[in-house]
């Protein structure tokens, strides 16, 4: 009686271990429940220069043109600003990272600060053509402009250089 028990039990547990044997190894990720991805945005700045020298003469003022491309592989990319400035830009010097001039803060500009829906299809561009007094330029040398897409909170940065020029 007791080896009759001991080959059924042994048969069942062969029958077991076939039955998971023949079916294909889970993977983990298989188990989760689907999350739909989001896109990730990607900006990139262009400061609208020939090269990354800007040659400063006797002028008093520069006129530079900041463009803001926020490249998306989705069709359409949503999110929300806290206000209505939904991009930014500001130029330091390269050596000290000290800021010299903010666009939402020294151009005059004014915005509600009422949470902005902002939905980008495709890539697009946020412009702004600025006119920079040359005393903020003191020295020679590396200077960063920064651009930053609020509604993602992306920052990015470039660099270039200014030269005095006669």
């Amino acid at each position: 009686m007791k080896t009759r028990y001991a080959l059924i039990t042994a048969l069942v547990l062969l029958m077991t271990l076939s039955a998971f044997a023949t079916r294909p190894i889970l993977n983990p990720t298989d188990l989760a429940t689907p999350v739909e991805e989001k896109a990730e945005l990607k900006v990139s700045v262009d400061l609208g220069l020939k090269d990354d020298t800007l040659e400063i003469g006797g002028e008093e003022e520069i006129k530079l043109e900041l463009t803001l491309l926020a490249e998306t592989d989705a069709k359409i990319w949503e999110g929300e600003c806290p206000s209505s400035l939904t991009y930014d830009f500001s130029i330091s010097c390269g050596e000290s990272d000290k800021e010299l001039w903010c666009w939402s803060q020294d151009s005059g500009m004014m915005f509600a600060t009422v949470v902005t829906p902002v939905v980008v299809e495709g890539s697009e561009k946020y412009s702004v053509v600025v006119k920079l007094p040359a005393k903020i330029f003191e020295n020679e040398g590396k200077y960063v402009v920064t651009a930053t897409f609020v509604a993602s909170g992306q920052t990015v940065t470039q660099s270039f250089v200014v030269e005095f020029v006669k």
